[in-house]
């Protein structure tokens, strides 16, 4: 009885938002404040619903509803720690990117068709998340990249916007056709829907068989292309010609999607063992490739957008890697932090047009390269002792984790002393780079702890595993001091390769050219008159 009620309390907030939703879509104007807050309230109810929720399900592996359909496919909903958790993150910035839309749609005669796609596309994120059948989950991953498409296109005459949306287009049905021959392989291999009975099916050591490989290599494919992964990232960047609260749900929630589909199905990854090093070598990659050509962008949206694209690969490349709840704790935090990053960016711009920071042109390259030196040799250490003392796989979790966050403190420390900076601030800052740390890793355990019952803990690993564990954090850090390097030489060959950089190498205008032949031509319906 319990079990159906929080069930029930989950699901009516995508129901009810699909409701009114549609209503709102359609155009009615009628007692437009009293929906606006309504959508409010629904959004506000959906976050105490996920946290009771998740309280009760904590001690539990899962729950699930009752099953509608025929031959195991059909309808059946899911709660366990892992959805629930990201169903309250969705929550939480849809309620914010809705109050956003209120205040920036102000004036904008569509503003409720805008409201009224906004909350279908977050119901069938809900959906999505909350599926416990491949079919419905299948219904719901199509449905919100097509609802998603009537969101980027709202301005119809923004010829650029229309572009990118079709870029998007092409890719998202890519992206079906790999996602529907992977639940049909995984289905045909289990002969079951039901995504519990899937996860739950294989033993540990289990080998994947022939089918079940191709199925999670279709599955890679399926969140690589969802997650504006290396070399289909291109839409991503173009599509800011669309609304601003467009863009920080886009970037803060959907991209998410692909990550959770992997950790979604990370038992089965487990098993796997092509599937993991593509996604790590994919990941990893796009990682490497956005942490460079976003510090290389000078348009705030554009930063922000390859700054989307490398930490998708991040966490992809976590998921790679095994580290499944390290990978959710990216996504929880990408989340957060890229939506208040798009939300706030008009304010950021006029900030900085008021305040110019001059920095000093010192070279530190020396500094850089012997902290770079030091470090390399301590991470050598420390992967021949935990490997020694704790096993492959715990010691490759710390291993690489800790690089990831010893990066972000190098960059900041480095940044921190080309501003000139008094000695007291130094030492303020390297004080909080190591309380930065300290929480990191205990947020980190809080993770593995909260998630025990839905990811996976490898136990062992191969040795082409743990070679490439090594190989791919120590060319991401080398690759990536030297791009640090790269931005403080003033050489002509310096400048020039900067100037290839910004423009992301160009991988972007093949894909360009391939969408302008399918969309064109494309003629704006009237000037813009509609700005972000």
């Amino acid at each position: 009885m319990i079990d159906n009620i929080l069930i029930a309390t989950t699901l009516l907030p995508a129901i009810s938002l699909i409701i009114l939703g549609s209503y709102l879509a359609l155009g009615k104007n009628e007692n437009s404040g009293a929906a606006y807050k309504f959508l409010k309230a629904v959004l506000l109810f959906s976050i105490p619903a996920a946290v009771v929720a998740m309280v009760t399900v904590f001690n539990q592996s899962f729950i699930q509803s009752n099953f509608i359909g025929v031959f195991d496919l059909g309808i059946q909903f899911r709660l366990d720690t892992l959805n629930l958790l990201m169903y309250c993150v969705v929550s939480i910035i849809a309620l914010v990117v809705l109050k956003f839309s209120g205040n920036y749609m102000s004036g904008d005669p569509r503003k409720n068709v805008f409201l009224g796609r906004l909350s279908i596309t977050v119901a069938l994120v809900f959906l999505f998340l909350l599926s416990n059948n491949l079919l419905i989950m299948l219904l719901a991953w199509v449905s919100i990249s097509l609802s998603l498409h009537k969101l980027l296109v709202f301005y119809p005459e923004r010829v650029k916007a229309q572009l990118a949306a079709g870029k998007k287009f092409i890719v998202a049905r890519i992206g079906d056709v790999t996602l529907i021959s992977a639940f049909i392989l995984i289905y045909t291999e289990f002969n079951t829907g039901n995504i519990s009975e899937i996860l739950m099916s294989l033993n540990s050591g289990a080998q994947a068989s022939i089918g079940l490989e191709v199925a999670m290599v279709l599955l890679v494919l399926t969140a690589v292309l969802k997650s504006a992964q290396l070399p289909f990232h291109g839409w991503l960047i173009d599509v800011m010609e669309s609304p601003t609260p467009i863009s920080a749900l886009l970037h803060a929630g959907l991209l998410n999607a692909g990550p959770f589909l992997i950790i979604r199905f990370s038992p089965l990854f487990n098993v796997s063992s092509l599937a993991p090093v593509l996604l790590t070598i994919i990941g990893a990659s796009t990682a490497i490739f956005g942490s460079i050509v976003f510090s290389k962008q000078t348009a705030i949206k554009t930063s922000l957008a390859y700054s989307s694209v490398a930490h998708m690969g991040f966490t992809l490349m976590l998921s790679g890697f095994g580290l499944y709840s390290a990978s959710m704790l990216h996504l929880v935090a990408h989340s957060f932090y890229k939506a208040h990053a798009f939300l706030s960016s008009g304010t950021a711009i006029e900030q900085s047009r008021l305040n110019v920071v001059n920095t000093g042109k010192r070279n530190y390259d020396p500094f850089v390269i012997s902290i770079g030196f030091v470090v390399t040799l301590f991470l050598f250490w420390m992967v021949q002792s935990l490997w020694s003392s704790f096993g492959a796989e715990e010691a490759s979790h710390y291993t690489i984790l800790g690089i990831i966050v010893f990066l972000g403190i190098l960059n900041l420390l480095v940044n921190t002393i080309d501003s000139k900076v008094s000695p007291l601030l130094l030492l303020r800052v390297t004080a909080l780079s190591v309380l930065t740390l300290l929480v990191f890793f205990g947020l980190e355990f809080s993770m593995r702890t909260f998630l025990t019952e839905q990811v996976p803990v490898l136990e062992t690993a191969s040795q082409a595993k743990q070679w490439l564990t090594i190989i791919v954090a120590l060319v991401s850090f080398t690759v990536l001091l030297m791009s640090s390097l790269l931005k403080r030489s003033a050489s002509n060959q310096s400048q020039r390769l900067q100037v290839h950089i910004k423009n992301g190498f160009y991988l972007n205008m093949i894909f360009d050219r391939i969408a302008l032949n399918k969309l064109h031509p494309i003629k704006a319906k009237s000037s813009t008159k509609h700005q972000n």
